[in-house]
């Protein structure tokens, strides 16, 4: 938590110092206020959630939102509030491939039984803000037009 808390004051700072500084339009400043305290608070919440109780089982749910790869995968998945933990995996964190921007993802209780393994990455944990602030475009095929 004390990491969290660090980690929102350089947050804090280096907006301030764009602000400041010039670098940031006020309609600019003003577009970024609320996406940040949203991470902030999701960041809190789910930081509770897994350590609260370390046998609570949690399940990995969709939100109402367009899906990256990560949360494609672990939609449905059930782990321990520690199995959640020790992998450094919850909802709208910047490691997911959307870079838990506009996520709606969410862990819920449940009883359903465990998934095997353990909760993993697909995309290697890279996060990627680009894939949902670029329109998506067709893959172009290329044809050889050689005999």
């Amino acid at each position: 938590l004390n990491d969290h808390i660090s980690q929102q004051w350089s947050y804090a700072n280096n907006f301030a110092n764009e602000v400041y500084g010039g670098a940031l339009t006020m309609d600019t400043a003003l577009a970024r206020v609320p996406l940040w305290v949203s991470k902030a608070v999701d960041e809190m919440y789910f930081l509770g959630l897994l350590s609260a109780n370390d046998t609570k089982k949690l399940k990995w749910v969709y939100g109402e939102t367009e899906h990256c790869e990560d949360c494609l995968d672990l939609n449905g998945k059930v782990y321990t509030a520690k199995q959640w933990r020790d992998a450094k995996i919850k909802p709208r964190m910047n490691e997911l491939a959307c870079g838990g921007y506009h996520c709606g993802c969410t862990l819920e209780e449940t009883d359903e039984p465990l998934s095997p393994g353990v909760p993993t990455l697909v995309s290697g944990g890279v996060g990627n803000l680009s894939n949902i602030l670029r329109p998506k475009r067709k893959k172009e095929q290329t044809h050889d037009h050689r005999h």
